[in-house]
């Protein structure tokens, strides 16, 4: 079996090397403020992780996918700013959200294989601890009922 790095370092070493990437896509940007509009999203998805992080642990592969999906936005952001007002509607194609829509889907789906691919191939248990987290654990309900008894 491989030796992994754990999960704090492997989220240091992740943070290092994205706050490099962030400090070279904004050392010139071509409108500042467009650029920090424009990583809002980032700045908002590390300060969500970084609060759930001890009460909501990912695992390493689901930080190793958000920290390709920042620096793909982060790269985007220098190379695509100021022309997405140019480009945004120039398409012609009335199916074009559908399409857009459907290869967002297919992204989906193709993380998903990804990440039950890796989960099968390092951790043998994987199929079974899968089809025990859709079995019902506690039959009785909860929600509604559960709050009525809660509350008085």
């Amino acid at each position: 079996m491989i030796a992994l790095p754990s999960r704090g370092r492997t989220v240091l070493v992740l943070s290092s090397a994205l706050a490099l990437l962030a400090l070279w896509a904004g050392w010139a940007p071509v409108d500042r403020a467009d650029w920090i509009l424009e990583n809002a999203l980032t700045v908002l998805t590390l300060a969500a992780l970084a609060a759930s992080y001890r009460v909501l642990p990912l695992s390493r592969l689901s930080y190793a996918l958000i920290f390709l999906f920042l620096c793909l936005h982060t790269v985007g952001v220098v190379f695509g700013g100021g022309l997405g007002a140019a480009f945004l509607g120039s398409q012609g194609d009335p199916w074009d959200a559908q399409k857009d829509m459907a290869v967002a889907s297919l992204g989906a789906l193709v993380t998903m294989l990804v990440t039950a691919a890796v989960n099968a191939r390092f951790r043998r248990d994987f199929a079974r601890e899968f089809v025990e987290s859709l079995r019902v654990k506690d039959p009785r309900p909860h929600g509604e009922e559960t709050l009525r008894r809660m509350t008085g």
